[in-house]
């Protein structure tokens, strides 16, 4: 009577026992220790639910396991490469960070929410409202593919350039930019003078986020030394550039204010330490990126390639 009191007792203490449906207890699948709401709790049930029979694939997808039959989880390692403001392991980890947005989901919700609809190599993931890109940058790190409609332009080049940046190889970027090239690089963004109003790209456009940057940098932006490098290294400076104006204009006039050139300065190292991490992880894990495509507009008026609904 007793054995089965103190049974019932550890199942009302025990998460991992709920989630598994009493196959496993906390001794054997561990969840990250801040993942104590009870959305993460029936996340993490539903993503069991799905690859408990695998286990050793559940270790390469699942968001909310830290560790599995003591083998750490990939998410473990993904979310270990830490970004600005990062507390635990739902979001700010990877590029996630990169540029300030506040309306974005956590990263591990996402994931979390693909391996519930079984989303595999093949699929095709749709985020009709992409925002800052989070859905696909947790897709592309599970290896499937992407497609996102941002009605933003601005938001779709953010998306663009954090994706990109997953593919940056940090030991060419870190041996070809140094110091003083990084001086030269905020004093060509500090001196531009684009016209207000000059760039107004409409959904009616049509525009994907990668023809918008290449316009930008054809029409827009005069010719330097920076059009000497990989199209992905350019935006991704552009990006620090416009990351620290927003901080600049943000925190002036606060004791956190800086001038726009010291901001620049720091969010440079704190990019290339991303970068760095990102690089080292996935090198490491062994991860192949899935393809994504950004699309300018209206999610009332995509045209959707085949394959790329399921029932």
């Amino acid at each position: 009577m007793l054995k089965e009191i103190a049974k019932d007792i550890k199942s009302l203490i025990d998460p991992v026992i709920w989630i598994t449906e009493g196959r496993f207890t906390s001794n054997e699948l561990r969840l990250f220790d801040d993942a104590r709401q009870l959305y993460e709790l029936q996340l993490a049930k539903l993503e069991f639910l799905r690859f408990g029979d695998d286990l050793k694939k559940f270790v390469r997808r699942t968001a909310y396991f830290e560790e599995i039959l003591g083998k750490k989880s990939w998410h473990y390692f993904i979310s270990e490469v830490k970004g600005k403001g990062q507390i635990g392991h739902t979001n700010q980890y990877m590029t996630h960070w990169f540029y300030p947005y506040k309306g974005k989901f956590h990263g591990q919700m996402i994931k979390a929410l693909i391996n519930f609809v079984e989303a595999k190599e093949g699929d095709l993931i749709l985020d009709p409202y992409l925002g800052s890109g989070t859905t696909l940058i947790e897709s592309s790190l599970l290896g499937i593919d992407g497609y996102g409609v941002e009605i933003n332009p601005a938001l779709a080049i953010v998306s663009q350039i954090k994706l990109d940046s997953l593919k940056i190889n940090y030991e060419e970027i870190s041996t070809e930019i140094d110091f003083s090239k990084v001086y030269k690089v905020f004093e060509y963004f500090s001196s531009l003078k684009i016209p207000k109003n000059s760039i107004k790209p409409t959904i009616e456009d049509c525009l994907t986020a990668k023809e918008l940057l290449e316009i930008l940098w054809e029409r827009f932006f005069p010719s330097s030394f920076l059009h000497d490098l990989p199209f992905e290294w350019r935006n991704f400076l552009l990006l620090i550039y416009l990351h620290a104006l927003s901080d600049y204009t943000y925190l002036s006039g606060t004791k956190k204010g800086k001038s726009l050139q010291q901001f620049f300065f720091d969010n440079f190292k704190e990019y290339m330490k991303t970068i760095e991490g990102c690089w080292n992880i996935m090198n490491r894990l062994g991860i192949e990126l899935g393809d994504y495509e950004i699309l300018i507009g209206s999610a009332l008026d995509v045209k959707l390639r085949e394959r790329a609904l399921r029932e």
